[in-house]
């Protein structure tokens, strides 16, 4: 009796078998198109090409990374009963830098308009997110007026790419003079490679205000798609007056203040001229007035006898 039974099992088992295997896949992914590299936190796309032979539902495909999702999208409705292909694309995908690349898991899913979401086909995308920046450092960081010096640069590429056809450019000098080119050509610069950029430059005689001075150092280059960037570094100088500088403008503010006085005396004269000349004739004709009443006053008696 036992043994009936487990043959009439595995023949069942044996008949099913076919089944299960002739049964097609809901939904499957025909191509996915996606970069192999991208640059860090730039928005990307991934397009798909599925194949579905169900209707009455819908495909929804879910990018994510260690079980996170990065993006996700899905079609239509779909009711040939035929079959669809169907085009999706997941937009606006960023990564941040990492050293090691990225695995992916892409899945595809069918979610039918009745009810029931099946996982139906996956695929693992290795994608690199590469980033390119430049350390620095710089010397001098203090210097005395009226002394020419040379402002040098060591740039060090800390990415994780070429920075293709780099140029260092003085973008703003501040207080300071160039006393030659502002732009120095650096070439392609490979991880972990360091260029050296020099700038002569100098400060007039003419400065006597010291303290610190901003200046700006822009790093111009490309990277492996001929896209443009631009990183911006800045160099903090102490600029200190020298006693020659103070020598030259000792005389020099003492004169303009000695015109400053002069001007607002000159003004201050002008204003108060005709009151001075109205208040000096009053005083004459008062005292000639005075004069004439004494002599009147003198000459009296004599009149009387």
């Amino acid at each position: 009796m036992k043994s009936g039974i487990i043959l009439m099992t595995l023949l069942v088992i044996l008949a099913l078998v076919p089944i299960v295997k002739s049964y097609p896949m809901k939904v499957k992914i025909l191509d996915v198109v996606y970069p192999s590299k991208v640059y860090n936190m730039e928005p990307f796309d991934v397009n798909i090409a599925l194949y579905t032979s169900e209707a009455g539902g819908k495909i929804k495909v879910v990018l994510s990374y260690m079980g996170s999702e990065l993006g996700s999208t899905e079609s239509a409705i779909l009711l040939a009963l035929g079959g669809s292909s169907v085009n999706l694309t997941i937009t606006k995908v960023k990564l941040p830098r990492m050293s090691d690349a990225y695995k992916l898991e892409f899945d595809a899913y069918w979610e039918a308009v009745l009810g029931g979401k099946t996982k139906e086909d996956s695929r693992t995308l290795v994608i690199q997110a590469v980033n390119i920046h430049f350390v620095a450092d710089y010397d001098p960081r203090a210097i005395q007026t009226n002394v020419p010096f040379n402002l040098t640069f060591r740039l060090m590429n800390d990415g994780d790419d070429i920075a293709y056809g780099a140029e260092a450019e003085l973008t703003s000098l501040a207080r300071f003079t160039s006393e030659g080119p502002i732009k120095v050509l650096l070439g392609d610069v490979r991880p972990g490679e360091v260029r050296m950029a020099v700038f002569p430059l100098s400060t007039g005689i003419t400065e006597f205000i010291g303290g610190t001075q901003n200046v700006v150092l822009t790093l111009n280059f490309e990277d492996w798609r001929k896209v443009p960037h631009s990183q911006p570094i800045e160099a903090m100088i102490s600029l200190k007056v020298t006693q020659a500088a103070l020598i030259f403008w000792i005389p020099v503010i003492t004169f303009v203040i000695a015109i400053i006085l002069f001007a607002l005396f000159k003004a201050h004269s002008v204003k108060m001229g005709p009151v001075s000349i109205r208040t000096s004739r009053r005083s004459w004709e008062g005292s000639v007035r005075g004069n004439i009443g004494n002599r009147g006053k003198l000459l009296s008696p004599l009149c009387g006898h």
